[in-house]
């Protein structure tokens, strides 16, 4: 189980962007994979430049494409290479965020990381036409996520079914104690006989 190397105590209040906040520091394990899907982005740069494509639509005859084209409402739709400028877009954009995500790898920001990853998924999807090929940014992205949740929510990345019972049970706990509190307060205070008004001689 990996273990933050900073004070495990959960963090509370908006400290997203904190770099010193321990839930947005990349782990030695979170490190070492960061550098390794930067890399990769890198190499994506030069399939951006080969084979982005871009969407080609013909008018169907009689209701039939030719060999290659799909039939997409009333429109004949296929994905062909797109031209020299719109390869070199589309290059630039993934070296730019590969670059980006080997600077927040460095800093060890896992925010900075997810952010990168997601956008190099979105990059992908629109320069292939295809979303299996950013998949494992997509995947990537959502991991980190997860963990930094983990660890404001536990005070750990890689909680344990103790701890997450543990959790659980202090959560329940304090909503038993808050309404409990809130009934306390809420309820009437008890009623007291009104005073007689009947005359009662002094005793002698």
């Amino acid at each position: 189980m990996d273990t933050p190397s900073h004070d495990t105590t959960p963090t509370t209040g908006r400290s997203f962007f904190r770099s010193n906040s321990p839930a947005l520091q990349l782990e030695p394990l979170e490190r070492k994979l960061g550098w390794f899907v930067s890399g990769l982005m890198l190499v994506m740069t030069v399939a951006a430049a080969l084979w982005t494509t871009s969407l080609k639509r013909v008018a169907a005859v009689h209701g039939h494409c030719a060999p290659g084209f799909t039939y997409v409402s009333k429109v004949c739709e296929k994905y062909v290479r797109a031209d020299q400028s719109t390869r070199l877009i589309s290059a630039i954009s993934v070296a730019v965020i590969a670059l980006v995500s080997l600077y927040f790898v460095y800093k060890k920001r896992r925010s900075g990381v997810i952010f990168a990853s997601l956008f190099m998924f979105l990059i992908m999807n629109w320069a292939t036409g295809s979303v299996y090929t950013g998949l494992v940014f997509l995947f990537f992205s959502g991991w980190l996520f997860l963990r930094r949740s983990n660890y404001r929510r536990y005070g750990t990345t890689s909680p344990t079914p103790e701890q997450r019972r543990a959790a659980r049970a202090k959560v329940s706990g304090s909503r038993t104690r808050t309404g409990a509190s809130a009934n306390s307060t809420s309820s009437p205070a008890p009623r007291t006989p009104a005073p007689s008004k009947r005359y009662t001689p002094p005793k002698k």
